[in-house]
Formats: C-alpha cells, structure tokens, sequence
C-alpha cells in the first residue's frame, strides 16, 4: 500500500521532532550532564516530622540550600551507603507500604528483586521547580499523604540509614527524554523500589 497524504505527514512531524531531540541527545553523548551532585542524608539526623523545616535543621541545611538551587531537568540517584542489608532496607519500606499510610513507590516482585544492588531508587523531575519538592517527598515531609515517595522518614528513622544522593543535571532543552535516560540508568542500577523492572 502506498503511503498517503495523512500517513507523509505523520512521518514529517515525527522527522521533525527526532531532528530537535537530536542536537540535546547529541550534546550530552559528548559532555554528559551539565552538572552532577552529590549528597549524604542521614535518615536518622532528620528532624521530628511534622514539626521543623527541612530547609533550616542544622544537619542538613546545606544540603536542602544545595538542592534549591538546582532549577534544570534532573535524573536522581538514591544509594544505601550505611551498612544495612539492601534486603533489611526494603523489607522495613515493605512493611509500611502495607499499612498504606503514604504513598509509596511501586514493589516489584520479590523474585524479581537484586539484592545485589544497593540502589534504592532512580527518578526524574522535568520541571524546574519541583526538584527540592522531590526530595521532600522522598523523605517522607511532604504534607499530602497521597503524593508518592519513598517516605523514608517513616520507617527509616531510627535504623541509622545514609543514603548517598547523587543528582544528574541537564540543560532545559532535556527535560522532554527524560524517562528515556531514567528507564536506561534503572535498567543498569536495577534499584530496590519503583517501577523499573
């Protein structure tokens, strides 16, 4: 079958959409990131919740000052550093993800776990304020229960959990291949929690 008129046209816009993705794919293959950062949080040095800003407690105020400042489309990587078993980590995240209190990220199947990994989770945020929001999230001092995170403050608190984060920095013209570079860094760090298989 020939192709049509409608047909030539879709093929156009997608030629034409590839051909724009292509100089920003083409730009981090030869530099990489624009920027990548890297955190230490201890869990465990979190402050009592809900109660004391993040942005201000002493244990990490330079680390919250740090992440508001990244403004630009981001990959994240959260990684146990402590000496905990990745198994013990997701086990306790299991366990409150049962009593559904927050909103936790996807669990796979135990079968399908690599405890070898001691990667916790890999993410993204496209927008260029709501990076810092993330890791609220994340830790587990977002107000709204239904917003999805990790909640670490909640079953982490007290087990003397580090965890490193390292945040990967891209230019504004990215933020749309995002999921492309989320999916190919999980596949490779193969976290314990999320939808990454």
């Amino acid at each position: 079958m020939d192709i049509t008129p409608k047909s030539q046209e879709i093929l156009k816009t997608v030629m034409e959409k590839c051909g724009q993705v292509a100089k920003p794919l083409a730009h981090v293959a030869r530099f990489g990131a624009k920027q990548v950062h890297t955190f230490i949080i201890d869990v465990d040095l979190l402050p009592e919740f809900p109660g004391e800003s993040l942005r201000v407690h002493a244990a990490h105020s330079t680390v919250f000052d740090e992440l508001a400042d990244i403004k630009r489309p981001v990959v994240y990587v959260f990684e146990i550093v402590s000496a905990h078993s990745s198994k013990s980590v997701r086990d306790a995240a299991k366990s409150y993800k049962d009593k559904v209190l927050r909103a936790m990220p996807a669990f796979r199947e135990e079968s399908k776990v690599d405890y070898s990994s001691r990667v916790l989770y890999v993410g993204k945020v496209s927008t260029k304020s709501g990076f810092l929001a993330r890791v609220y999230q994340h830790l587990g001092f977002w107000g709204a229960k239904k917003t999805q995170g990790m909640q670490l403050y909640h079953y982490a608190r007290g087990l003397e959990l580090k965890l490193e984060l390292t945040v990967f920095e891209f230019e504004d013209d990215m933020a749309d291949l995002l999921p492309i570079l989320e999916n190919t860094i999980a596949v490779h760090l193969r976290p314990l929690l999320g939808k990454h298989q």
